[in-house]
C-alpha cells in the first residue's frame, strides 16, 4: 500500500481500538455470563474428582471448555466488529475506502503485469522476424553462390569441348597435309 493507504488503515485501527476501549454493556454482560460457565464447569470438574472420576475425562472437559472458550472469543469478536460499524457508519466508510484503494492499486499491478507480458511478447516477435529474415538472407546468399560454382562449371565444360573441338581440326588438318605429301610423292 501507498503512503496515504498505510495512513487510512492507521487511522482506521486506531478509530477500532478507541471504540473497543468503551465499555458496553452487551459486553459486559457476555463477560459475566462466560465466568458463571467457567465456574459451573469448574464445581462440575470437582465433584466429578470426588467421586473419582478418570484423567482421560477431564482432559476431554479441559479440551471441551478450550474450545467453547475459543468459539465465544470469535463470537465476541465478530459481535463486538458488527455492533461497531452498526454504531459507527464513518468507520465503514472507512474501510470501504481503504477496499477500494486497494482494489485500485491490484488493478494497477494487473495492468502493469498485462503491459509487461505484451511487451515481452513484442520482443518475441521482433525476435523471430530478425531470425526469419537472417535465415532467407543466408538461403539468398547460398543460391547465389550455387549458381556461380554452377555457371563456372558450364563455362569450364564449354571451354573443354571448345579445346577438344580444336585439337580435333588441328589433327584432321595435320592428317590431311600429310595425305596431300604422300600424294605428291
Amino acid at each position: 500500500m501507498t503512503g496515504d493507504s498505510a495512513a487510512a488503515a492507521a487511522a482506521a485501527a486506531a478509530a477500532v481500538a478507541a471504540l473497543q476501549g468503551r465499555p458496553q454493556g452487551a459486553q459486559q454482560l457476555h463477560l459475566q455470563h462466560q465466568q458463571q460457565q467457567q465456574q459451573q464447569q469448574q464445581q462440575q470438574a470437582a465433584a466429578f474428582l470426588l467421586r473419582g472420576g478418570r484423567s482421560k475425562s477431564i482432559q476431554q472437559q479441559q479440551q471441551q471448555q478450550q474450545q467453547q472458550q475459543q468459539q465465544q472469543q470469535q463470537q465476541q469478536q465478530i459481535q463486538s466488529h458488527a455492533l461497531l460499524l452498526l454504531l459507527h457508519p464513518q468507520l465503514l466508510l472507512l474501510l470501504l475506502l481503504l477496499l477500494h484503494h486497494q482494489q485500485q492499486q491490484q488493478q494497477k499491478v494487473a495492468a502493469a503485469v498485462v503491459f509487461q507480458q505484451q511487451q515481452q511478447q513484442q520482443e518475441q516477435q521482433q525476435q523471430q522476424q530478425q531470425e526469419q529474415r537472417q535465415q532467407e538472407d543466408e538461403r539468398y546468399v547460398y543460391l547465389v553462390v550455387l549458381f556461380l560454382l554452377l555457371s563456372q562449371q558450364q563455362q569450364q565444360q564449354e571451354q573443354q569441348q571448345q579445346n577438344h573441338k580444336q585439337q580435333q581440326q588441328q589433327q584432321q588438318q595435320q592428317q590431311q597435309q600429310e595425305k596431300k605429301k604422300m600424294q605428291g610423292v
